[in-house]
């Protein structure tokens, strides 16, 4: 069965489209409309329901459902909780009975069966409605979920929502001058109305190409990251005069070509760390920030004598030359990988992971 519900498809698409068919031109108010759809869809797509509690140990798989089930109605029709039925009555229903029955005082004790549970009967001798099936109790099967009452996360948050919450975009690649996204940041629970933020990441220079046998020989290439820019997105829409003040502590990284053979030739190495301050923002429930940043990586190329050797001239050809953001350790593939040539020492920049914080305005 089809689920139409908007919030489960592209609440935003379905709003445009319906716009479209309504009107040859958006108005006010369906642009309005889109955009909160917009913006409840993507705080849904953020939202993780709190983990289930699980209280009893499963007896699956070592059990089967038909065990677990049986061992559950031989539990409800023992009628434990009724004190008159199994033989374990109160002392003022004890005595009710003998006086209604006086004659049982002087009655020979009925002898005493031994306590098999895995005597079997049928349904249909217990009152038990439906087909008739064969009913045991088998106390070797746990008895599972018997009188289980779980919470009802609907009704009750016993963990506090924190004020906003960050989902970095790990290891993201980002072509010369082309913006991408860093992080998406969702408020939850604010205290204050506005914000400012900071955060700061660690990035990595990312070259590759080939060497040929033509051309002048080059023995080392100086990497370096520039021009960074950096923008926040409200359902697709930049916020204008946010005034962010960036700053790149990052170091120039030099790939050595003296010892490589002709070939493809590769090298991903930590340049440094990304600083972006004094970015203020509205936080207003179950809002949606689009964090995006654009790079430029630039190479030089040297000779031997350390001369400056231009491209067209060399003995290679480079076919990527981007930026890696967003790293998650030193061990990270991207802080340090090089295939047929050499590098050296990664930046003596300190590293640190993705950190947002935000102080209130």
């Amino acid at each position: 069965m089809p689920n139409n519900d908007p919030l489960t498809e592209d609440a935003y698409t379905l709003c445009q489209e319906k716009a479209k068919e309504d009107s040859a031109v958006e108005t006010p108010t369906q642009k309005t409309l889109c955009t909160l759809l917009k913006q409840r869809q993507e705080y849904l797509e953020y939202h993780v329901p709190p983990v289930r509690e699980e209280l009893e140990p499963s007896p699956y798989p070592q059990f089967t459902e038909y065990q677990v089930n049986m061992r559950r109605k031989a539990e409800i029709l023992s009628y434990k909780g009724h004190g008159d039925t199994d033989g374990s009555i109160t002392k003022s229903q004890r005595w009710t009975y003998l006086a209604k029955h006086a004659k049982q005082l002087y009655a020979k004790p009925k002898p005493v069966c031994p306590d098999n549970h895995l005597v079997v009967s049928l349904s249909s001798s217990c009152n038990v409605p439906g087909p008739i099936i064969t009913l045991y109790k088998d106390p070797t099967v746990p008895l599972y979920k018997y009188g289980y009452d779980p919470p009802n996360f609907n009704l009750e948050n016993n963990v506090p929502l924190v004020e906003w919450k960050t989902f970095p975009k790990y290891d993201s690649e980002f072509e010369n001058d082309v913006s991408n996204y860093i992080a998406n940041l969702v408020i939850q629970n604010p205290k204050n109305r506005n914000y400012k933020y900071r955060f700061q990441t660690p990035i990595s220079v990312n070259i590759s190409g080939n060497i040929i046998d033509t051309g002048t020989v080059v023995k080392s290439i100086q990497l370096s990251i520039s021009n960074p820019t950096f923008s926040v997105l409200f359902t697709d829409t930049p916020i204008l005069n946010i005034m962010p003040h960036i700053f790149l502590n990052v170091q120039p990284i030099t790939v050595s070509l003296s010892a490589s053979s002709s070939g493809d030739f590769s090298a991903t190495v930590y340049s440094g760390i990304v600083n972006v301050s004094n970015f203020v923002l509205s936080t207003e429930p179950q809002f949606v920030y689009d964090l995006k940043m654009s790079f430029r990586a630039t190479y030089i190329l040297y000779d031997a004598e350390n001369n400056v050797i231009p491209q067209a001239s060399s003995n290679i050809t480079i076919s990527t030359l981007d930026t890696i953001l967003n790293l998650t350790s030193v061990y990270d593939p991207n802080y340090l990988n090089f295939s047929n040539c050499l590098v050296s020492p990664v930046s003596s920049v300190p590293f640190v992971p993705f950190t947002l914080v935000g102080v209130k305005q």
